[in-house]
């Protein structure tokens, strides 16, 4: 028998035993949104679905670039700032043995800075974009507002 065809042999056998089955792409999701504002806590999760491996090591990039922040499955950034922005993706490696997944695709975090403007109309808030806010207010945000006639 030929080189070429036993290796060809031998590609086939590993084929059918699972020894070349591709893992499906990892999922990234951010928590509570991927807009959110400086000072909010975002939670980053790497999501593997891989049936009977259960155990993996997390490879984190941003922007293209690996940043080893975390080699968990869930990274929470409890005070975001404008440079934890960015396009976040990952990949895995199996803990016990040799295989890892592809990667994901990037998810987007946006994070804004808060603007507070005082004007003769009243207060106005905006978003460091510079468009008004959706309903002109934040969730959990409390204005009380009085006029001085005096």
């Amino acid at each position: 028998m030929e080189l070429t065809q036993l290796l060809v042999l031998v590609l086939i056998s590993n084929i059918h035993s699972g020894h070349t089955e591709e893992i499906q792409k990892p999922k990234v999701t951010i928590k509570p949104a991927q807009h959110v504002f400086r000072g909010d806590t975002v939670t980053l999760r790497c999501d593997i679905y891989d049936e009977g491996i259960t155990s993996w090591h997390y490879i984190w990039y941003k922007d293209g670039s690996v940043i080893v922040f975390s080699n968990l499955q869930e990274h929470t950034f409890s005070s975001v700032t404008e440079s934890d922005a960015g396009k976040y993706s990952c990949y895995g490696l199996q803990t016990e043995g040799s295989r890892w997944s592809q990667m994901s695709d990037a998810v987007k975090l946006t994070v804004s800075g808060l603007l507070l403007e005082h004007s003769p109309g009243g207060l106005l808030l905006e978003h460091s974009a510079g468009g008004l806010l959706p309903g002109g207010l934040l969730p959990g945000l409390l204005l009380d507002c009085s006029l001085d006639c005096s």
